[in-house]
């Protein structure tokens, strides 16, 4: 038998050896080795992140800075490196993950709303 390397479109975005996504016709899909494993519309911001967590929860790759992510003030880009470490530690966004939040960032609301309103 022979082995075959994961074939990836011609236009995937790399997030490391095995996994990558590509955009076509408003949606944005996610493979691994090849083979798609998610998908959803481009615009909907709220399955980008549900997904990029279950990613990282389930070891498929580490945590990843979005290009768009650079442009946003310091604080938010502190915001959302805290919030991927907490996911290490809580998967899902339970009370107990919003209290090691707030632990760790205690202003991170603040940071937030102003994330969201830039994207």
């Amino acid at each position: 038998m022979q082995l075959q390397l994961p074939f990836f479109p011609e236009h995937t975005r790399y997030i490391n050896s095995t996994l990558g996504l590509f955009e076509k016709e408003g949606y944005v899909y996610y493979l691994h080795n090849g083979s798609p494993i998610y998908c959803h519309l481009k615009e909907d911001r709220n399955s980008y992140r549900f997904i990029v967590g279950n990613l990282i929860c389930n070891k498929l790759c580490t945590i990843f800075i979005v290009i768009e992510l650079i442009k946003a003030p310091k604080p938010c880009i502190e915001y959302v490196i805290i919030h991927e470490l907490c996911h290490l530690i809580h998967r899902d966004h339970t009370k107990a993950f919003f209290e090691l939040l707030k632990t760790e960032m205690p202003d991170w609301e603040r940071w937030k709303k102003k994330l969201e309103m830039m994207i």
